[in-house]
């Protein structure tokens, strides 16, 4: 407390205080007005105020339940000179509620001396907002006891679904007793409307673009535009498939992804507003390292899903996102995955073989620190089976350190493409896997050169990526091998659908605009390729 003049308080009318204040903010007493027998207290409470407090009581009362008195009466002060007289408001002078979340509650606090029981009236007036249609009418009175000095008030919302602006109504206190004025007494309460269609941002990866080459050990810049209809964008995430790369949340939310491995990966950014709306963008490919050939002839894919702990096989293939949401890709020019690529992943490597002459093939497999190798000799890869594995590290291109790297024969005929998939688990150390395999003649290739490799031409099912509003409508994009046709459907209740665009793919991405979902009720989408 800070005082420049004396300031007298009465507590009650039992006793008095001659208070002076100093520039330390400290107290001191003037006894001019002491009489014989009296007491003298200073103190602090706990709400930081100092009390010089002189009475003359003297012997009349225990000094342990004078001062518990003093102390009781003195909480209530929170600032100086002042009468300490009580009064009641609502806790702010204004609220909002969504309309979907089935009640308001809103605090009433009693402050100043609360020894004595007081009551007051509150009701709510109805605005743009009706009572009965948008919130329920509410009035009543709130009791306090002595020593009471808070209250709540329940105010039901009504949730319809009519599209409409935010609305308000009143809360209004009146009427108080037990010697208490009002402090805020009104409150405005508006109700938020959630059937309006709410956009969610906009995002567009604008670098690194398409076909990007980065330098193996270089770090690469990914930059964003953005933009938000009726919002504000907090943060925007990076992925590199369904491995998160790391967060922005301020403008120009440009991010420095450091020192990726190699290999090929499908980049895309994620905007969130405050509403926790979101809005992912189209994907850009780019690869780290070595520019991949185009898939043809003479090649065969590697899939790999990155973060992912433990030796046992099914820390991948348990995985959520596995097998048709890689972490990135590569395509290889022989059946040999890169030597110490890196730690914690998963990886699948699959296409066909093609067997020059029809007769017995032996197949062998080589991988730290876990790996499997499936075949189906009729190329359905329905009809794969488990034909080797290893089951403790192995040195790069050891074929012979276990028995179970090295299947049984199995016949294959020329002309007839063999399925293979390799999978491979690694945590630490210098990774690596590989496939091997002989001929019916008894030639060894190990591990199988590029030229007898095809890549698997088309995925399992189209991927529907970056879906985002615009102007024009819903847009996604379609991830989808080359000259496979793809029928887009749309539903309403998940039961019906209603085919909206047939196309043949002219490359591996297909973009799609729903120019009739703009303002009309929830649609859900899906895609399925056509035989």
């Amino acid at each position: 407390m800070h005082h420049n003049q004396p300031d007298v308080a009465a507590f009650g009318g039992d006793f008095e205080a001659v208070l002076t204040g100093r520039r330390d903010g400290g107290l001191k007493i003037d006894l001019a007005q002491a009489t014989a027998g009296s007491r003298t207290f200073v103190f602090q409470n706990t709400n930081g105020v100092d009390f010089a407090i002189l009475t003359d009581h003297g012997e009349n009362e225990a000094l342990g339940a004078l001062v518990t008195r003093l102390k009781a009466v003195s909480e209530r002060i929170t600032s100086w000179p002042g009468d300490n007289s009580p009064q009641i408001e609502l806790g702010a002078a204004a609220f909002r509620v969504g309309e979907n979340e089935g009640h308001l509650t809103i605090g009433v606090r009693r402050s100043g001396d609360s020894s004595a029981a007081a009551t007051v009236n509150y009701a709510t007036v109805a605005g743009a907002a009706e009572s009965g249609a948008d919130f329920v009418s509410t009035n009543g009175t709130i009791s306090f006891g002595p020593g009471e000095i808070t209250a709540l008030i329940s105010i039901p919302i009504r949730d319809d679904t009519t599209e409409e602006a935010d609305e308000t109504f009143s809360l209004v206190l009146s009427d108080p007793t037990g010697g208490a004025s009002l402090g805020i007494n009104v409150a405005t309460v508006t109700i938020e409307d959630d059937d309006k269609l709410r956009l969610p941002p906009m995002i567009e990866l604008t670098a690194p673009g398409t076909g990007f080459v980065s330098p193996p050990g270089s770090n690469v810049t990914l930059k964003v535009t953005t933009s938000s209809v009726d919002g504000q964008i907090m943060t925007v995430e990076y992925w590199a498939g369904p491995t998160f790369l790391g967060e922005e949340n301020k403008p120009p939310f440009t991010f420095t992804w450091k020192q990726p491995s190699g290999g090929g990966y499908l980049l895309t950014a994620r905007s969130t507003d405050e509403r926790g709306l979101r809005s992912t963008s189209a994907p850009v490919r780019i690869t780290v390292g070595t520019a991949p050939v185009n898939a043809g002839a003479g090649t065969i894919r590697r899939e790999f899903w990155q973060r992912r702990p433990g030796t046992a096989m099914t820390f991948l293939t348990n995985y959520q996102h596995y097998p048709s949401r890689p972490t990135g890709w590569q395509i290889l020019t022989n059946f040999e995955a890169p030597t110490d690529w890196g730690d914690f992943y998963g990886a699948r490597i699959h296409g066909f073989v093609d067997p020059p002459a029809t007769g017995d093939y032996v197949f062998w497999v080589a991988a730290q620190e876990r790996a499997e190798l499936w075949v189906s000799a009729d190329g359905n890869l329905s009809n794969k089976v488990l034909i080797a594995s290893v089951q403790s590290p192995t040195a790069p291109r050891a074929w012979e350190q276990s028995a179970s790297q090295r299947s049984a024969p199995i016949r294959l005929m020329t002309g007839q493409r063999c399925y293979v998939e390799l999978l491979q688990k690694s945590e630490t150390g210098p990774d690596h896997a590989a496939v091997g395999w002989q001929l019916p003649g008894g030639e060894l290739e190990r591990p199988i050169p590029g030229f007898r490799l095809w890549p698997l031409e088309s995925p399992e099912s189209p991927q529907i990526l970056g879906p985002t509003f615009a102007t024009g409508g819903l847009q996604f994009t379609l991830h989808l091998a080359f000259g496979s046709t793809v029928v887009i459907e749309s539903s309403q209740d998940l039961l019906n659908w209603l085919p909206l665009r047939t196309n043949t793919a002219a490359g591996s991405m297909l973009s799609f605009e729903d120019m009739e979902m703009r303002g009309s009720s929830p649609r859900f989408y899906r895609s399925r390729l056509l035989p």
